[in-house]
């Protein structure tokens, strides 16, 4: 939780999941260091251990692991994750994960160069619009 998108992430899911579903709770927050085996590791033992949870969301990386846990398990439950690279959209065709939220990381360079770009050429520097993330489902 050090990365500050991976908390950014987290805090707008818990408030608004606090806000516009009280009746449901979090389960305390697993810390998978981006590390695939970690994330299998606390994914399984979590499963194992609650057979209420209903859903998973990954804020960061580790989406190899938490895919194998996922078919490993018994429970299948709603699974979130981030970047559609190809592992995730595996598991997004599988079924295995439900939604990839990805932030489009070529679009996010392209903003970031442009506009460098443009000031060493000393031309002016449009405003952009912000980069909106696509969501992808099975």
């Amino acid at each position: 939780m050090n990365a500050r998108d991976h908390n950014e992430r987290l805090t707008g899911f818990q408030e608004v999941l606090n806000e516009d579903f009280p009746d449901l709770s979090i389960c305390p927050v697993l810390h998978g260091q981006d590390n695939a085996e970690i994330v299998e590791a606390e994914i399984q033992t979590a499963l194992r251990n609650n057979t209420v949870i209903s859903a998973v969301y990954n804020v960061g990386a580790g989406n190899r692991g938490l895919a194998r846990a996922l078919e490993s398990c018994s429970a299948s439950p709603f699974c979130v994750a981030h970047k559609l690279v190809d592992h995730s959209r595996s598991a997004l065709l599988d079924r295995t994960f439900d939604i990839v939220i990805d932030q489009r990381p070529e679009e996010e360079v392209s903003a970031a160069l442009n506009p460098l770009r443009l000031l060493a050429d000393g031309r002016p520097v449009p405003p952009r619009d912000p980069i909106l993330p696509t969501i992808s489902r099975p």
